[in-house]
């Protein structure tokens, strides 16, 4: 009853509507009161997620030449000489405000501090939207104008990179360390940077070795990391490691994700679902029958969250407010960009745990590395 051809052309229509009387390749975050800009040099986010939909769903290949060439250049149009793609709507959102300078005159409130964290957002907003823009631009067979910026260059930056890493936090860590060898992996393959890299990724991967539970099967926890976040941490971990020829057989974080509930909001289900995808591969007749429920489980629950004749919203029942430091709608009960995306990977990862006892019409859904 899975119908993924109904819910591809649903999808193909709600990205019709959402690009209606725009510029070729702008798409708006939702249909009603749509918070990011789908006019100017902003809105990057917009047009990122509306083609990994597309491509991932099938859709892509429908598109005509001239509109796949509008989007990919006016991803490439927000890639600065150093390497960072900025947008400055999501950079707006990390100046200091008014509110916060006048605050900042209280003798418990420090303007240095107000400072911190806005450069600390900046700097997180600017590093995700570099990798999310240089990952959708390979996906299409496409790549970045200038090599991607990286801090490490070295085995000792490498050291010094993880030293100033905050250990209590396993998510924003494997995050990190994720983004590093993604963006080290990129810039060799595609801009021939071979400076140190060997020596890097081993470096990477002793880390990796020693920090490992054996218990739980992930990277960088405690006892008492909650077993969501446990799963949160691994799967970042797996998304660097997707881009280099490193695999890690995973029978513990199978146990871990099986025995635990999937939390299905729009990014943790993903993240199981990432997580188990990655940990499998060479073992995937180990709880095969589990995993097959588990995937039955998260293909039926999106369903929940899809509109009719349209796409996913993030929420149960609203669509996304927030894209990191940015608003981007009022949360009306509709689709939106973030969860038509969020879903149409969850729906792809689903598909590969079933292989071949996925619904019909699987095989033109693809999954790319992350």
């Amino acid at each position: 009853k899975f119908d993924l051809d109904k819910i591809s052309a649903d999808i193909g229509c709600w990205l019709d509507s959402v690009s209606n009387n725009l510029e070729s390749g702008r798409f708006k975050y939702c249909l009603e009161k749509s918070l990011v800009p789908s006019t100017g040099k902003m809105g990057l986010v917009s047009t990122c997620f509306a083609l990994k939909i597309a491509w991932q769903c099938g859709i892509w290949e429908t598109w005509g030449y001239d509109k796949k060439k509008a989007c990919i250049e006016f991803i490439k149009s927000f890639q600065n000489q150093k390497g960072y793609f900025v947008d400055p709507w999501l950079a707006d959102s990390c100046k200091i405000g008014l509110k916060e300078k006048l605050l900042s005159v209280f003798p418990n409130k420090s303007i240095k501090e107000y400072k911190r964290k806005h450069e600390y957002n900046f700097t997180a907003n600017v590093n995700a939207e570099t990798r999310q823009a240089c990952s959708v631009l390979l996906m299409l067979g496409s790549q970045p104008r200038y090599k991607l910026p990286t801090q490490i260059t070295n085995v000792r930056d490498a050291e010094k990179f993880i030293s100033n890493l905050n250990r209590n936090d396993p998510w924003h860590l494997c995050s990190q360390i994720s983004h590093q060898i993604m963006i080290l992996s990129v810039n060799k393959e595609i801009f021939s940077d071979n400076n140190n890299y060997k020596l890097i990724m081993k470096f990477f991967e002793t880390l990796l070795k020693k920090n490992f539970s054996e218990e739980f099967g992930s990277w960088f926890i405690e006892n008492e990391t909650e077993n969501q976040m446990k799963i949160n941490a691994a799967m970042k971990i797996y998304s660097g490691l997707a881009w280099i020829d490193y695999r890690i057989k995973n029978k513990k974080l199978i146990d871990l994700i099986l025995n635990n509930p999937i939390v299905f909001d729009g990014c943790s289900f993903n993240n199981s679902l990432f997580a188990l995808y990655h940990a499998r591969i060479g073992i995937e007749k180990y709880r095969e029958r589990e995993i097959h429920a588990k995937a039955f489980q998260s293909l039926n629950h999106s369903l929940n969250h899809k509109k009719p004749s349209s796409g996913f919203s993030f929420h149960l029942r609203e669509s996304k407010r927030q894209y990191y430091t940015q608003f981007t709608s009022k949360g009306n009960n509709q689709a939106d960009l973030h969860g038509t995306t969020m879903f149409v990977l969850g729906i792809t990862l689903a598909l590969r745990l079933l292989g071949d006892n996925a619904p019909v019409g699987h095989e033109r859904w693809k999954l790319y590395k992350g």
